[in-house]
């Protein structure tokens, strides 16, 4: 049978991965370039709405999309504001900030249901390379602000029913 590294080489392995991904991220965020097209100017559109006008103005034009990725545009928009820089390139930073906490939910995910360390470390891995999650995670599209809210409830789940199989 295979053997389990030893913890310390655990956590250098998956420091390893997060900070590859990290850097992968980051090149790619500097270099991409976000298309507002179909979709994207529909919510480009709410983001600048919750911005001048405000939720109520957002809630008696609706019904509108789904309120979370129009907030994270507004915020996007509001950090650009005070920095000067793109709100799109600060919304790629957020939404890169959702994809590394969706890879943090997956590993406690997986560490919860005793995978072995090696292939939660390449599971986490795929998730930094995966090309349909870091393109959502840098294009003007809704899918990014829903990953980490999927697996939390995957996670309460899983610890609700282990609380459940310990009484």
């Amino acid at each position: 049978p295979m053997t389990q590294p030893n913890p310390r080489t655990i956590r250098r392995i998956l420091t390893a991965v997060f900070l590859f991904c990290l850097l992968y991220w980051s090149y790619l965020a500097l270099i991409s370039e976000m298309i507002i097209v179909h979709d994207s100017i529909g919510y480009e559109q709410l983001g600048k709405l919750i911005i001048h006008d405000g939720w109520q103005r957002y809630f008696q034009t609706g019904p509108n999309r789904e309120p979370l990725y129009p907030l994270l545009i507004a915020a996007s928009m509001k950090l650009a504001g005070t920095s000067g820089v793109s709100y799109q390139l600060v919304l790629k930073f957020l939404q890169l900030a959702i994809l590394f906490s969706t890879q943090g939910l997956c590993l406690l995910i997986l560490n919860a249901l005793g995978v072995s360390a090696l292939i939660s470390a390449a599971v986490v891995l795929y998730l930094g390379v995966s090309p349909a999650l870091v393109n959502s995670s840098l294009s003007l599209y809704s899918e990014i602000a829903a990953y980490p809210w999927v697996l939390l409830l995957i996670l309460i789940h899983l610890k609700g029913r282990q609380k459940i199989n310990e009484t």
